[in-house]
């Protein structure tokens, strides 16, 4: 999903707070998903993210549109 968005580890990070390495570790199926981190996870599917990572992705293209 994260990737789906065109996010890096470090920018999933910064929007859900979950440390890129673990990210990494969850991707890879190197590590069990903690409960915690599961809702978090759970939350971004569901779309409870989607203003950060839009408002992310109007950064990465060099503005922001102010309604």
């Amino acid at each position: 999903m994260r990737e789906n968005d065109g996010l890096t580890l470090k920018e999933f990070e910064a929007i859900t707070g979950i440390c890129y390495s673990l990210t990494s570790r969850y991707e890879n199926g190197k590590k069990k998903v903690s409960p915690k981190h599961r809702e978090i996870i759970i939350s971004f599917i569901v779309g409870e993210y989607m203003e950060a990572v839009n408002l992310l992705k109007q950064e990465k293209k060099g503005g922001i549109i102010d309604d």
